[in-house]
């Protein structure tokens, strides 16, 4: 496995977009290539969800399809993170700024959200991201990760720019009696790209226990509409139910001047081509 080792930084407590901050962390390291997504933690993945008919019904990803990929980026370690919205901030232009924010909550909302080193919680050696349902009664959460920009000076947060191509997460110990798990994926403008679902089932750490690690993952190509942000929404039974969420995937994005180069090239192909076709054929001849 591959690592782009950087300086881990946690600002200070500040508010976004109207929501409470947890953390602001800057450059957290990053893993790529083989075993980024599920490397030797505590628990081992299961299962990959199934993909519901549900918007462009995109197939989800598999592990080592978006291991494959040069251009993507996992975070493992999610120490800082608090039980409100957290911020992860690269200083590298070409990858894509990420906001986790916490939208429907236990009924107790302490633990669900904040960052968890229990080995029953993650598939990494890092800390991973603890959702507790502490209520006592049935309770449907969902949290929800963004892809855009933050800026540092003004404190804010721009989630129309740096949509992606791939975006991956782990779900860790979806127990028996657990409802559900979904995750859906959707483009800039709302549109739902894919809904994939995950069910209890069985454990490779824990035989006979149930409690199902899964990835819910999606790669798109260019007839599908960039993954602008996804959310995760499990529905508890009553009682103390914990899961976890670990591995966080996704892809760098194309510097605005790779974009123009793109562009200029493109262009200038066309243009060619259309040279050609009316060049005198006396011309073309020599």
């Amino acid at each position: 496995m591959f690592k782009i080792t950087t300086t881990l930084t946690l600002l200070l407590a500040t508010t976004l977009g109207g929501h409470a901050q947890g953390a602001v962390i800057a450059d957290p390291t990053l893993a790529s290539g083989p075993n980024a997504i599920d490397p030797a933690g505590a628990e081992t993945l299961d299962q990959t969800p199934a993909t519901t008919s549900d918007g462009l019904a995109v197939t989800a990803a598999t592990e080592a399809s978006l291991e494959a990929r040069n251009d993507f980026r996992v975070v493992q370690n999610f120490t800082g993170f608090g039980n409100t919205t957290n911020t992860i901030h690269f200083t590298d232009p070409t990858l894509p700024d990420i906001r986790f924010t916490r939208e429907q909550v236990s009924a107790t909302p302490n633990d669900f959200g904040e960052a968890t080193s229990s080995d029953g919680f993650n598939t990494s050696a890092g800390a991973a991201i603890r959702l507790r349902n502490n209520s006592g009664g049935n309770k449907t959460t969902r949290v929800r990760f963004d892809f855009g920009s933050y800026d540092a000076g003004s404190d804010t947060w721009d989630g129309s720019v740096n949509a992606i191509s791939a975006a991956s997460i782990n779900l860790i110990n979806l127990s028996p009696g657990m409802v559900s798990a979904a995750a859906s994926f959707y483009a800039e403008d709302g549109t739902l790209i894919s809904q994939q679902t995950l069910t209890a089932g069985t454990d490779a750490d824990t035989p006979g226990s149930g409690a199902t690690d899964g990835l819910f993952a999606l790669e798109v190509d260019g007839s599908t509409p960039l993954i602008s942000y996804f959310d995760v929404r499990i529905v508890y039974p009553g009682g103390i139910k914990t899961v976890g969420l670990d591995d966080l995937g996704f892809t760098a994005i194309p510097e605005p001047a790779s974009l123009a180069l793109i562009g200029i090239g493109g262009l200038l192909m066309i243009r060619r081509g259309r040279d050609a076709r009316t060049a005198p054929a006396a011309f073309l001849s020599h």
